[in-house]
């Protein structure tokens, strides 16, 4: 069972990224919000047709749970990069860096 009841999606922003060795694919950054939970607060981030599992961030409040949840698609993406892979705006333009995804 889900620890997440709503699956509310706050921010969206296409990309477009090629894994070393692999097909350039478009991919869809998600934000889910975040929710209570026991706890604190949970929040859910995704790279939609990039990785199958979602990052799950989870913090004293649910500014810090958005903050890492966004960290853990920065240090995906840094991953991918450093592999040999590639990662673009949705439009083919490239990124001067990494941290564009946070702009």
């Amino acid at each position: 069972m889900r620890e997440i009841a709503e699956e509310q999606v706050i921010a969206e922003r296409a990309l477009l990224c090629q894994p070393a060795g692999e097909p350039q694919r478009a991919v869809v950054l998600r934000l889910h919000a975040p929710v209570r939970t026991n706890d604190g607060w949970l929040c859910e981030a995704e790279l939609m047709n990039l990785f199958e599992d979602r990052a799950r961030a989870r913090g004293v409040d649910s500014l810090q749970a958005l903050q890492l949840a966004l960290g853990a698609v920065h240090s995906a993406l840094e991953h991918l990069i450093r592999e040999g892979g590639m990662v673009c705006w949705g439009d083919g333009s490239p990124f001067a860096s990494v941290d564009d995804v946070r702009s």
